[in-house]
Order: structure tokens, then C-alpha cells, then sequence
């Protein structure tokens, strides 16, 4: 199989020839699971269709029987407690998170005025994800069916309503554009712009895809002299940059948050409540951040 220079896992989106033509004569079912082909005959298009509605049915029925954590609840209470515009200047302050989740759920439910929204917006989002990267990529079926049922797409990023499923979504959606034939350079740092307002992890991540990405647009494979990147580089560059620098704005606490108290803590606190947390599991949380635990 042949991989982009982008590495097995931007490879795997880039498309390759299938092993249906060496397999011939086996089982469908086997040749399926071997393959990295999803619709090329009627077979594949109703094993493809199976597995999807079985990783939807199940992520359906978890979503049911799961009890909202804390933390879900807070981001659609402060979604639905103000304005879209308010968003923008203040009501995320000290939240730790990136604007765009807030946005989903603030859009959505200025909509239905349901907050079934919190649970219908996370399965949609994932399951998005879930098409892009069974229907795009070509890793074998049974690689990406393995994948489709492990913790973090069927549940993690699922089934607990929270920002890291538009982090797979977005990364998923920036690695197909990236592997194809003829990447547009636009649309695949639109995708890392996106992926850089989904949470803070993914802000680093997008941070780092995009020096990957620019290594590559200014000194071409082959090539040992610099070029300037192309007109849509530089757009998306700018695009990218404006969008990050406003993910860092949205993300950092100010002066009255206890996060911002960090920067105190002695060396010999944070080895004192290491062992004290060993011997006491959740009660020497305030050694480090002077606060009442919440634990005890």
C-alpha cells in the first residue's frame, strides 16, 4: 500500500487499492474485514451499512442509560443561560474551553429549546466523525471496526457529551484533506482552525499539525531550497492564527481563578500532597490550591 509522506495515519486517508482483487474466491465476509474497500459491491455497501447502524444502535442505547456527568451539564447551562453574542465577551471566562462547543449547544437549542440537545449533538457529531473515517480512510475493515468499538469513539466521545468529539471530527476531516491526490491548502487549515477552538488539547495539537504542515509548503519534497507558500497557505495561515490566538484569549483565567494561584505553589507542597493523597485519597487537595477540598 502506498503512503503519503504524511505517515501511516494521514496515509491511510489518502485512499490505495483495496485487497478485494487478491481475495477472490473467499468468503465475502473475510474479504470484507481484509479489505479497505466499503462500497464497491452490494456486499461491502450492506456490511458497511450494518456495522455503522450497530455503532449507532449502541451508542444510542448507552446515551440512554448515561447520567449526565457535572461537567456536561455546566457547558449546556452556560450555553443556554446567554446570549450567542455573550459568549464572546466574558460568559466563558474561567471555563478552561474553547468557544466552539458552546456555540453547538447555544445554536441548537435557540432551535428546539429542548436539553436533549446536549446528548442528540454529541451522537451526531461523533457519528460524523465515525463516517469520515470508516467511508474515507483504508486502513482494513477489521482495523477500523476494532476502532469504532473501543472507549473513546463509542463512549468517551460519544455517549459523554463533551468537546473531544469534534476534536475527532475535525482531525479526521484535516487528515482526509490533507492525504488526497490534490490537497487544498484552505480547507485543511480551516479544519486545524476548527480543531484548535475544540478544546484545549486539541489546540495544541493544531498548534503542531500546523508546523508539520508548513515544513512541507516551504520546502517541497525534493526540493532543498525554500519557496514561499501558495496564496491559500497564507489565507489559512491567517485564518489559523487569528482563530488560535483567540482559543488562548477564551482559555486563559484571570487573577481570580484558582488555576491562576499555580504559579505559587512551593516544591515541597507538591511532594507533601502526593504522599499525604496516597495515605488520604481526597483530602489534602487544598496543600497545593488553598481551597476547601471538595472531596472531604
Amino acid at each position: 500500500m502506498k503512503l503519503k509522506e504524511a505517515g501511516v495515519f494521514f496515509g491511510y486517508f489518502s485512499g490505495s487499492e483495496g485487497l478485494s482483487n487478491k481475495l477472490k474466491g473467499r468468503g465475502s465476509v473475510i474479504q470484507y474485514l481484509l479489505s479497505g474497500t466499503t462500497t464497491e459491491s452490494r456486499s461491502d455497501k450492506l456490511l458497511t451499512a450494518f456495522v455503522l447502524l450497530l455503532w449507532l444502535l449502541t451508542v444510542i442505547t448507552l446515551s440512554v442509560l448515561h447520567e449526565p456527568w457535572r461537567d456536561e451539564v455546566r457547558a449546556l447551562s452556560i450555553a443556554t443561560g446567554t446570549s450567542f453574542g455573550s459568549l464572546f465577551s466574558g460568559a466563558l471566562l474561567n471555563e478552561g474551553h474553547p468557544i466552539l462547543w458552546y456555540l453547538l449547544l447555544n445554536s441548537t437549542f435557540a432551535f428546539t429549546h429542548s436539553t436533549l440537545v446536549l446528548k442528540v449533538v454529541s451522537i451526531v457529531i461523533a457519528f460524523t466523525a465515525i463516517l469520515v473515517f470508516y467511508l474515507k480512510s483504508f486502513f482494513p475493515n477489521w482495523m477500523k471496526i476494532m476502532f469504532l468499538f473501543t472507549i473513546l469513539p463509542l463512549y468517551l466521545y460519544a455517549v459523554v457529551a463533551r468537546n473531544y468529539g469534534i476534536s475527532m471530527l475535525f482531525l479526521f476531516l484535516f487528515a482526509y484533506e490533507y492525504s488526497r491526490k490534490s490537497p487544498r491548502a484552505f480547507i485543511y487549515l480551516l479544519w486545524l482552525a476548527l480543531l484548535a477552538n475544540s478544546n484545549t488539547h486539541s489546540l495544541v495539537l493544531a498548534g503542531l499539525l500546523y508546523a508539520y504542515c508548513l515544513s512541507k509548503a516551504v520546502i517541497p519534497k525534493a526540493k532543498l531550497h525554500f519557496q514561499f507558500p501558495s496564496k491559500q497557505f497564507v489565507i489559512g495561515s491567517i485564518v489559523l492564527f487569528a482563530t488560535m490566538l483567540f482559543s488562548v484569549i477564551t482559555v486563559t483565567p484571570d487573577e481570580t481563578s484558582t488555576v491562576a494561584g499555580i504559579s505559587n505553589i512551593q516544591l515541597g507542597d507538591v511532594f507533601h500532597m502526593i504522599l499525604q493523597m496516597m495515605i488520604h485519597p481526597g483530602t489534602y487537595f487544598d496543600i497545593v490550591f488553598h481551597v476547601e477540598s471538595v472531596f472531604v
